[in-house]
Parts: C-alpha cells; sequence; structure tokens
C-alpha cells in the first residue's frame, strides 16, 4: 500500500498540471457531461413527471416519440456530484450537470468518477469579465447609425407589410393560444409598462424567470429583452402594434450582459428545455455566441455545423422537440468574424437576418452559410430602422437581427394560430417557401422576405389526396403588379409547363419548372412590360391541362 500512494499523488499531481494548458480558472463553472442514465427513476410510462401535459400534447401532435434525452439526468449521480461540488443546473437533453468546482483537486476526483465523461470549463465562478459589456447586445448594430432616434409617434405597420401578415390579423389571427419562449438579457420595466397593459391583464406572461441569477427579478434587469417582446407582444392603440398580441409568453433571462463566456450557452440550453418542458411552441432567441473574454474559449468558422457547441446542439435539440426555433443571425456582418453566430448554425431552426424597411439587405447583417454548406440565415425581417417601445412607452427605431427575429416570431405565431394542426417541421417549410428568393438563396439574405399569406396559403395545401393524380394551385396575388406566386398541390413528383397567354391565345411568357410531392411555392416576376389587362395562365402537365384567369394590373 505504501508503494502505491506516491503513485496516485503523482497521477494526481500530472493531472492538475495538465489543467494549464486549458486556461481553467478556479473556482469555476464547468458542464460535466455524464455516460449514461441507467437505473434511473424516471420512465416513459409517466411522461408527466417531468414534461407537461401541454409538451406531450405537442408532441403527440406531430408523432414525436419519447427518447433517452427527454429523461432527467440520474439522481443517484447528482447525489455523488453533490459532495464535490454546486450542482447548479442539469440538462436533460445532453445528460450533462453546470457545476461549480472549487479548486483543482475536486475537479480531479470528479473526472475520475466512472459515470463521468468529461469536463468542459465555462466559465470563472463569478467576477471575473475582462470588460464590462451592458451594451454587447445592440452596440454592434448601431456603430452606423450613431444611436436610437425617438420619435413622437412611430409605427410598426411597414414591418408588417413587408412580410404580409396584415391578411393573417385581419382574419384574426393575432397568436392566440400560442406559447412563446423568449430567451433575453432582461425584460426591463415589462412589468409596467402601457405597450403591455393588455398583455398582463389577460395574464399572457405565464412564466418570468431568470437562470443568470436565480430569484432575480428579470423586470429589473437589463432592456434589450423589453425592446424584443414590443415587437411581438406591443400595443398602443393606433400607434404600435406588434406581430402577435395575443400570444402568451415566457420571458427568461439567460443572458449576462456584464461578460461573455460559454456558461451563457448553457444557460440557453437550460432555458429551452425549460420551454420545452412547459409546452412551448416557440423559442424566439436574440442572442449569438462566437468570442470570448477568455479568448482561448473562442469558437471558429468550422464549428459553425448545428452540432458542435452546446447552444446550437441545444436549438437543434428544441426543434427535434417539436418546437419552431427562431434566432438572430448576429450583427457581425462588418466586423472581422463576418459570419453567423452560436447558435444561428443549428439544424432545423430559422435564423433570421435584417434588411431595412425598403427590403434592402442591412450591411450589418452576418452572413452565412454553415460550415457544412446549409443556406444560412434562412430568412430576414426589418432590422435596420425597426420601430420599438422604450422602458418610457416611447416608439423609436432600433437596428439590428435582435428585433428581425422576434418580429419573425411572432409573424409564425399568429401562422400556428391559423393552422392548428401543422407540425414546426412544415411551419419553418411553408415560411421558407414563401420566401422571395426561395429558388435562388444567396449567403446575405437566405429565401429571401417569407411572405405570410403565402405561406398560410401553402400550410393550407399541405395536406393532400396522395392516391389522386390531380394536381391543385393557387396563385398570388390576383390582380398581380410585377409578379405572382404559384403554390401547387402535387400528388408526386412531376414536371410541368407555366405560361401566360392573351385573350387571343397568343403565349406571351412561359417557363418549365419541376415540382415535388406536397406543397410548394414558385414566385414568377419581371412582368413589368406587359401590358395591364386579363390573361390566361396555363399550367401543362403530363396528364391534363389547366387554365384559369389572371389579372394585370400596376
Amino acid at each position: 500500500m505504501k508503494k502505491l500512494i506516491p503513485i496516485y499523488i503523482i497521477f494526481i499531481i500530472s493531472l492538475i498540471s495538465s489543467l494549464s494548458f486549458a486556461q481553467v480558472s478556479f473556482p469555476g463553472n464547468f458542464s460535466l457531461s455524464l455516460k449514461d442514465k441507467n437505473n434511473s427513476t424516471y420512465s416513459f410510462d409517466n411522461p408527466s413527471d417531468y414534461l407537461s401535459r401541454r409538451a406531450i400534447v405537442r408532441r403527440q401532435k406531430q408523432n414525436i416519440k419519447l427518447d433517452s434525452s427527454d429523461l432527467p439526468v440520474n439522481t443517484f449521480y447528482l447525489s455523488t456530484l453533490s459532495n464535490y461540488g454546486l450542482v447548479k443546473y442539469t440538462s436533460r437533453w445532453q445528460n450533462s450537470v453546470l457545476m461549480r468546482i472549487e479548486d483543482s483537486l475536486s475537479y480531479v476526483f470528479i473526472s475520475n468518477l466512472n459515470f463521468v465523461k468529461n469536463l468542459e470549463y465555462l466559465s470563472p465562478a463569478s467576477g471575473s469579465a475582462k470588460t464590462k459589456r451592458v451594451n454587447k447586445l445592440i452596440a454592434k448594430a448601431n456603430k452606423n447609425d450613431n444611436s436610437f432616434e425617438y420619435i413622437e409617434h412611430g409605427k410598426s405597420q411597414r414591418q408588417i407589410d413587408i412580410i404580409n401578415l396584415l391578411p393573417l390579423h385581419n382574419e384574426g389571427n393575432i397568436g392566440s393560444g400560442i406559447l412563446i419562449t423568449v430567451l433575453d438579457a432582461g425584460f426591463n420595466n415589462v412589468n409596467n409598462m402601457k405597450a403591455f397593459e393588455r398583455l398582463r391583464s389577460r395574464n399572457g406572461i405565464i412564466v418570468a424567470k431568470d437562470f443568470v441569477m436565480p430569484g432575480n427579478n428579470v423586470y429589473n434587469e437589463f432592456t434589450h429583452g423589453c425592446y424584443v417582446l414590443s415587437t411581438i407582444a406591443g400595443d398602443i392603440t393606433s400607434s404600435y402594434y406588434g406581430t402577435a398580441p395575443q400570444a402568451d409568453f415566457i420571458l427568461l433571462r439567460t443572458e449576462d450582459v456584464n461578460s461573455e463566456f460559454p456558461i451563457e450557452e448553457y444557460y440557453w440550453l437550460i432555458g429551452a428545455e425549460f420551454a420545452d418542458s412547459a409546452g412551448s411552441d416557440i423559442i424566439s432567441s436574440s442572442l449569438g455566441y462566437n468570442q470570448f473574454d477568455d479568448s482561448t474559449l473562442n469558437h471558429n468558422w468550422a464549428q459553425l455545423d448545428g452540432k458542435t457547441t452546446i447552444v446550437s446542439k441545444a436549438a437543434t435539440m428544441a426543434f427535434s422537440k417539436g418546437m419552431v426555433v427562431i434566432n438572430s443571425a448576429g450583427n457581425d456582418g462588418e466586423s472581422a468574424w463576418r459570419k453567423i453566430g452560436f447558435p444561428a448554425d443549428a439544424i432545423g431552426i430559422i435564423s433570421v437576418g435584417a434588411i431595412d424597411s425598403l427590403g434592402k439587405y442591412a450591411s450589418f447583417s452576418s452572413v452565412g452559410n454553415s460550415s457544412d454548406g446549409r443556406i444560412k440565415p434562412e430568412i430576414v425581417a426589418v432590422g435596420k430602422s425597426t420601430a420599438l417601445v422604450s422602458t418610457a412607452d416611447k416608439i423609436f427605431y432600433g437596428n439590428g437581427t435582435s428585433f428581425s427575429t422576434p418580429t419573425i416570431a411572432g409573424a409564425i405565431a399568429s401562422l400556428m394560430q391559423a393552422n392548428p394542426s401543422a407540425s414546426a417541421e412544415n411551419i419553418r417549410k411553408a415560411v421558407l417557401m414563401s420566401a422571395n428568393n426561395f429558388n435562388n438563396p444567396d449567403s446575405l439574405t437566405g429565401y429571401g422576405i417569407p411572405n405570410f399569406f403565402v405561406a398560410n396559403l401553402i400550410l393550407k395545401s399541405i395536406n393532400i389526396d396522395t392516391s389522386s393524380k390531380e394536381l391543385s394551385f393557387k396563385s398570388y396575388p390576383n390582380p398581380f403588379s410585377t409578379g405572382f406566386y404559384l403554390v401547387f398541390s402535387s400528388p408526386e413528383n412531376q414536371f410541368v409547363s407555366v405560361s401566360l397567354a392573351d385573350l387571343s391565345g397568343k403565349m406571351i411568357w412561359g417557363k418549365s419548372i419541376q415540382i415535388n410531392t406536397g406543397a410548394q411555392a414558385f414566385y414568377f416576376s419581371d412582368f413589368q412590360n406587359i401590358n395591364n389587362g386579363i390573361y390566361f395562365l396555363i399550367i401543362n402537365t403530363n396528364q391534363k391541362v389547366y387554365t384559369t384567369k389572371i389579372i394585370k394590373q400596376n
């Protein structure tokens, strides 16, 4: 035994010495990945032990089966770990633990536990930020425009019009029955503002919770979340109207503006899991990560694959659980980084870039694509000179993908209300298909500006009788000026020709396209030189020729 002791001590010393190469600081916060969930006290037979009824129904509606990622972390493992440090949070999805470890010796003991897979350093325990970053969420977006400009009476009409959301609103689809979780840095004064008075009076804020400082009041924290929420839920008679003012909300603080460390990615993960278990339909996140106060922890472009970082894996998982996840692309378009941030690279989510009110790309908006070649950002909305509501109930203009993102989140809530049986996957598909650049996406604006009226048409057409050989289609708008959409429902993959003929039968335009099984939208343009009047729209398939009338009117 005496011979073994020196060897064991040498082993511990060698492990402790190796930590210096990883720039680990003690006391520190670590993510501990666990090897398994063996002998769990939870089971698939009783999902109500760890999921709300609403979360279970959401899964059932979309035929999403429970799997091991739904089960909570093994309680025996947690009990053991608590002997070596403070267990702060646990993650079902990543089977991990966020833990404060006081010293290197405790680190070594933990790393040698037989159920611990690995440890990842996330941040110093507290108070080690190199710089105070209270403006990090908005500063980059405003460096060219100097500051927010307060105005006496602003309006949100243009940011709603450009995505053609008004038809859904006019039909009464303003987010009723949809639960949106907003992840942000704080929601200052939301509990007092007149812009949210109707929201509060109907008890539309279900939960407000702080994951950065548990027990803290999120309404006393940073203002960014207030601006974000205003684009969705703001409601000032005759002056301002959000994209889904009748939705319900969970407001979660997962962002610490005073520093930048990967621990915030873990807070995002925990916030997303909370949203899942509470039964949220949508996650709206105007947050992103790439560079940190400790540069040894920085991410790189190669990691933009949706499956490497804590936060991107979390966003990808959130989508797989049946939630529509909308995340800002980022405001690094003119910085050295340039690219989208994390988790905008996540798989299955909708990352949102920024345009101005005329539809022009905003130069600060981060660019794609993902490192594995997926189109990023997916879509864009007004993020330059976006109408917002301040904590003092003043309407003003601000810049950033932070604001184009919740605009889209609210619009999707309105779309979901109009299509209550649609899955998250089909909602996402319809929104992308409706965008004006769907057939020619790029790395600046992705698939382009979505058209929520068209997205609604697509969803209404998506459930077709696949046993039928009949093709169905709708054109929009009619009358049209410079271009129109064709929304197809097809029982099979096929080539069709689309043409316009005048009333004499003379063909004046034509194009061949390939359509796939299900619903699909195409946008046809460049009709400026065609005279106003009535035309025949002709759809020719191998089986049949379809003809309808369409009107050109400037």
